[in-house]
């Protein structure tokens, strides 16, 4: 099978595109409409780019707050509680990002538990209990709400969507969502600085916002150029055919199916990800997410498309399998 042939052509050529930007890996898209077109002496087909990726608004979201009288405060002074209540009144504490909020919330859990253990009147320890309960109902949204926070808005479609992601990308994003589905709502208590630096990760290399766009411009390419070849009459006892199986290999297996093989590693490792991730995100964020899956099937029918045309025409010609060839 040609595909199969081409999964290991994949692997002997190495992820060539990795490190260029995304006007070069359009670049090599045209050069390949453009060498078929010059072969088939026929003007390849218009590409209609698609429009950067947007996200839904963002959610709004309202903290949950519990008051604390003076005089229940001050009865807490040999708890960790009464330390904590005392940080999130400070002015500092006031400004807390939603990240921090989170720790801080799972830490007042924490020690709401501890100090309910403790040596404490009736009325207090039915008090301290009434807080519990309404703060760990209140971490699902907070939980929500971080997920609709600007550090992964971005890295779902943030603005460098023209750059192709780099491969060792892969394993720190990988890394970042395992550690943020761990830290889940109802989870231990966590290290802030852990879930600070996974955030930044996901927010500078924006590897989903990259993935996703780079995919939908290939199947932009491939949803055009698949009909326009299907339409072309090609003649085995010409050149041409033996012509079109050089530009195959000097630009598709080169250039093309490295970087759909990579696209698919993204989708096999990360896509189930970041749907479980957002299982407890925003409902809007969940449909986003699922329309990238669907533009996968998309793209990837495309490719399959693009693939047995070339299937077909080295079955009739009788031609051998092209090979990767380094350009001079």
């Amino acid at each position: 099978m040609l595909l199969g042939f081409l999964r290991r052509a994949g692997v002997i050529a190495g992820i060539v595109l990795l490190g260029a930007c995304q006007p070069a890996v359009q670049h090599r898209l045209d050069d390949y409409a453009s060498r078929l077109g010059n072969v088939l002496k026929q003007s390849p087909p218009e590409i209609v780019l698609p429009p950067p990726l947007q996200l839904p608004t963002r959610q709004l979201y309202q903290a949950e707050e519990v008051n604390i009288n003076l005089r229940d405060f001050y009865a807490l002074r040999d708890c960790r509680l009464y330390s904590l209540v005392a940080e999130r009144n400070t002015a500092l504490g006031k400004l807390q990002g939603l990240s921090q909020r989170y720790i801080y919330e799972q830490r007042l859990l924490a020690a709401l538990d501890e100090c309910r253990q403790g040596p404490l009147d009736a009325e207090l320890s039915a008090k301290l209990q009434q807080w519990q309960n309404s703060k760990q109902q209140a971490l699902v949204p907070l939980w929500s709400a971080l997920l609709d926070d600007s550090e992964l808005r971005s890295s779902l479609a943030g603005n460098r969507q023209q750059q192709i992601p780099e491969e060792g990308m892969l394993q720190s994003s990988r890394a970042a969502l395992d550690y943020l589905l761990s830290v889940a709502p109802y989870s231990d208590e966590q290290q802030s600085e852990q879930l600070e630096s996974h955030l930044q990760a996901l927010h500078q290399g924006q590897l989903p916002a990259r993935w996703y766009q780079t995919r939908r411009i290939l199947t932009a390419y491939l949803n055009a150029l698949n009909p326009w070849l299907e339409a072309q009459n090609v003649r085995c006892q010409t050149d041409t055919a033996q012509y079109l199986s050089n530009v195959f290999g000097l630009f598709f297996i080169q250039d093309i199916q490295p970087l759909a093989g990579q696209l698919n590693r993204y989708q096999y490792e990360l896509a189930p990800r970041l749907t479980k991730l957002y299982d407890a995100g925003p409902g809007p964020i969940q449909h986003w997410l699922a329309e990238r899956d669907v533009e996968h099937q998309a793209f990837a029918s495309a490719l399959q498309t693009h693939v047995t045309w070339w299937q077909t025409l080295f079955k009739q010609c009788q031609l051998p399998l092209p090979t990767a060839t380094q350009r001079g």
